[in-house]
């Protein structure tokens, strides 16, 4: 029989207490941000009221870039990541409920600001929990399994309750919040983990530069490649290819987190960027079929990469005194990129595919300069050590 206990923490110093508070916060904060914020639901308010999503969007985003800095702030100030997690996931369950009462376009536009308050304060938590509780050498593997979990049950919600109402959704939603909030009386084990600090000073700014480049160049793309390219060869809106992705992202998350934690950082963020930019470039110089399909899978990999390094890894390695600033500047840049693109749109309108491709690409290109100048935050022995276990073990089977 498998020892769920065992498989979740061999191998780490993470409590099992503390990993199961880690997913079940994760799974219900992030459900609830795809859903809630990225259209799922909100969508039915736009047509309802007649406000532009493009308007919704912006106001969710601005309130998210600031809630994200704050909560920073405030955990730094604290200390207590677990608490400001679990505010943030009460905060979202309650406005959840509260969506019931929206009559006109401007509770619409302040109930948008509210979610945007609760997001930021909800995943900044949980990602500097997720730091608090991880040493160096195994955060990548525990934030791909917390990512591949969260995708799951995403993709199991669009799959079981496909179809269902408004109402019963937001209920839905609320009580996820609800329960998460609840991994507060999961009393966790005392234990010290041992902080490796590698990596800090002019290097936090390189890699954060890097990482705004990034976000800009995806910002533009996605705010300007309208309807994705994909959606010209497949519907889109179909559930089956929707969840195709998600399944996509969930196993790229899970192999990426294994790889960070065996190859390193700098290494598989500079391959990730290189492996978008040629998806974005095919996206627009050479839009056959095959070829689509080709970059989508691309994309899709070095998302779930990109996603497990810089949304949750990178800066937990490289923090010395202040984590949770430097994760609330992370997701406000993040969110920022979109910002900027939509802003783009509104100043200089849609512009042909092949440009946007040639300029985003640019963009990730650039984005590697700043990383020839970091240090690498995974220790040398470390990758050392798992290669020569690795070795051992490979050695005693052919012995056997």
């Amino acid at each position: 029989m498998i020892n769920l206990k065992q498989l979740l923490t061999d191998g780490t110093k993470i409590n099992f207490n503390d990993i199961v508070s880690l997913y079940v916060l994760g799974v219900a904060i992030a459900t609830w941000f795809y859903l809630f914020t990225l259209g799922e639901i909100f969508s039915n308010y736009v047509l309802e009221f007649g406000i532009t999503s493009r308007t919704i969007y912006i106001v969710l985003i601005i309130s998210l870039i600031f809630a994200s800095i704050f909560s920073g702030k405030m955990i730094d100030k604290t200390g207590k990541s677990r608490i400001i997690t679990i505010i943030g996931l009460v905060f979202c369950g309650i406005i959840s409920l509260l969506s019931f009462l929206i009559t006109s376009s401007n509770q619409l536009l302040f109930f948008s600001i509210l979610v945007g308050v609760g997001s930021g304060v909800g995943m900044t938590g949980l990602r500097v929990f997720l730091a608090d509780i991880t040493e160096i050498e195994e955060r990548g593997r525990v934030a791909g399994g917390l990512l591949f979990t969260t995708y799951i049950f995403i993709v199991l919600w669009k799959v079981l309750l496909k179809g269902i109402s408004t109402t019963f959704s937001i209920l839905l939603l609320s009580l996820m919040c609800f329960i998460g909030s609840g991994v507060y009386f999961v009393k966790p084990e005392k234990i010290s983990v041992e902080k490796k600090i590698i990596v800090y000073g002019k290097n936090i700014y390189y890699f954060l530069f890097s990482w705004i480049l990034f976000t800009g160049a995806y910002g533009v793309w996605n705010a300007m490649i309208s309807p994705h390219p994909i959606s010209l060869l497949f519907d889109m809106g179909n559930v089956s290819f929707g969840v195709l992705i998600l399944i996509g992202y969930a196993f790229a998350s899970l192999i990426g987190g294994s790889l960070v934690d065996w190859v390193g950082r700098r290494q598989i963020i500079g391959v990730s960027f290189v492996i978008l930019a040629l998806a974005y470039l095919i996206y627009g110089l050479i839009p056959i079929p095959v070829l689509s399909y080709f970059a989508l899978f691309l994309e899709v990999v070095s998302w779930g990469f990109l996603n497990i390094i810089f949304i949750f890894v990178i800066w937990g390695d490289i923090s010395k005194d202040h984590k949770g600033l430097l994760y609330g500047v992370a997701l406000a840049a993040f969110f920022g990129g979109f910002l900027f693109g939509e802003l783009l749109v509104l100043i200089l309108g849609y512009q042909p595919w092949n440009y946007v491709s040639i300029f985003s690409s640019a963009l990730l290109v650039l984005a590697i300069v700043p990383l020839l100048f970091t240090n690498e935050p995974l220790p040398k022995e470390k990758i050392e050590l798992r290669e020569m276990a690795s070795y051992i073990r490979k050695i005693k089977k052919l012995k056997v």
